[in-house]
C-alpha cells in the first residue's frame, strides 16, 4: 500500500517539473522567434546591398553591415523585441 505522504510528494514533484517544463518551452519558443526575426532582418539588409551592387560606378557597392537584433533578458523573459524588421 502506498503511503499518503508519498502520493502527495509525487503530485508536488509533478507540478514542479511541469512548471519548469512550461518555462523552458516558453523560453525556447522566444529564442526560436528571435532567430527567425534576426534571419529576416539580416536578409532585408543583405538584399539592399545587392541592389546597390548592381549599379555601375558605385564605390559603396557590396558593403554589408550586419546589425543583428540583440537577444537579452527582455526578449526572452518578457517578449519585448530589441529592434524591428523592416
Amino acid at each position: 500500500m502506498i503511503c499518503k505522504s508519498k502520493v502527495a510528494q509525487a503530485i508536488l514533484d509533478f507540478i514542479l517539473i511541469f512548471g519548469v517544463l512550461i518555462a523552458f518551452l516558453v523560453g525556447l519558443t522566444r529564442i526560436w522567434i528571435w532567430f527567425n526575426a534576426n534571419y529576416a532582418r539580416r536578409n532585408v539588409d543583405y538584399q539592399a546591398t545587392r541592389l546597390i551592387a548592381g549599379k555601375p560606378y558605385n564605390l559603396s557597392a557590396g558593403i554589408y553591415l550586419d546589425r543583428p537584433l540583440a537577444i537579452d533578458d527582455d526578449w526572452i523573459f518578457e517578449g519585448k523585441p530589441s529592434g524591428r524588421v523592416r
